[in-house]
């Protein structure tokens, strides 16, 4: 099988739309993934993503080692254009990406103005596992009550996270996905939890 630019990434658009409405609900895009290979980019889930993401009508980055080379692989195949982190509708954090790369594609990503707040950052995070049970809590629309939010891993990112989204509308948007081709949303209208304390930890 082969991946259809057209009816895969329909699907692959309504399984992230599902994601984002279901704030911390993991979801899967392996029907999509299975079919798409590119060597030396990303993994297949973000292979999707960027599949369904990228047009030439906007700007990306990606955060990780061997960058560069890999953005232009990425132009020659979606037609989107690579920017500065600071201009960057969509931001690819390649699993190998540091701590202190990721930590900083956070502090650079758009927000997006109180006029044009979908002129923000959406960033793909890439990670070895999603769905472990975590030590925090999701709460905010499309949540019911609130729910473990399943990754340790995003605890990395809270301060800064938490910065980017002090001002709704303004803020951004992760999406996480791993190598079984898991994915899992955090919109900006979401608000993490210590588990501890039940104290607001997500601004």
């Amino acid at each position: 099988m082969t991946f259809d630019l057209v009816h895969d990434t329909q699907a692959a658009y309504r399984t992230v739309l599902d994601a984002m409405s279901r704030p911390g609900q993991v979801v899967s895009l392996a029907r999509e993934a299975r079919k798409i290979n590119v060597p030396g980019i990303a993994g297949p889930a973000a292979l999707v993503l960027m599949r369904m993401l990228l047009d030439p009508e906007v700007g990306f980055c990606v955060v990780g080692p061997d960058h560069s080379r890999i953005e232009s692989r990425i132009s020659q195949l979606t037609g989107s254009f690579p920017v500065s982190l600071a201009q960057a509708d969509f931001i690819f954090v390649l699993e190998q990406a540091s701590e202190e790369d990721r930590r900083q594609a956070l502090l650079a990503a758009k927000i997006g103005s109180l006029t044009d707040p979908h002129l923000s950052a959406t960033l793909i995070v890439e990670l070895p596992l999603i769905g472990e049970d975590g030590e925090l809590w999701i709460a905010g629309p499309g949540v019911a009550g609130r729910s473990r939010w399943p990754l340790n891993q995003a605890a990395s990112y809270l301060d800064e996270r938490n910065r980017k989204i002090e001002e709704f509308p303004l803020g951004i948007d992760l999406l996480f996905v791993d190598r079984s081709h898991q994915l899992v949303a955090l919109p900006r209208t979401s608000r993490l939890f210590a588990k501890s304390a039940g104290s607001v930890v997500g601004g």
